[in-house]
């Protein structure tokens, strides 16, 4: 079902809640089961959002101000971008680190962030 629902994500920017039963049909298993795993899972969701940012939360990011760089950018975004804490994004000597799209920034900053998503 996971890669599945990141192909719908893909090519719609959430899962439309119309499509539910077609999962559910095509994996034989039940709507509250695709339900469950939609809801969990922070990589998917019902709601379309104009971009994700994803901020990494690992240790040497943490040592880098990332708690303050997320609670800054959650600030600063619109409800239709979708910021998300993620656990490594294996740029550790230059963090914080953020990925936007398939971009990932270094050193990243609430203004970086910002110019970054005026970019797309």
């Amino acid at each position: 079902m996971l890669p599945l629902l990141h192909w719908i994500t893909e090519r719609h920017g959430h899962v439309p809640r119309g499509m539910v039963p077609e999962i559910a049909e095509a994996l034989n298993i039940s709507r509250a089961d695709v339900h469950g795993v939609i809801s969990f899972y922070d990589d998917y969701g019902y709601e379309p959002v104009a971009a994700e940012v994803q901020v990494c939360g690992a240790e040497a990011c943490q040592a880098l101000g990332c708690g303050e760089l997320i609670r800054q950018v959650r600030r600063h975004v619109s409800g239709d971008v979708h910021v998300r804490e993620v656990y490594c994004l294996g740029n550790c000597a230059v963090g914080p680190n953020v990925r936007i799209g398939e971009r990932i920034m270094g050193r990243a900053t609430l203004e970086r962030v910002a110019q970054a998503l005026d970019a797309d």
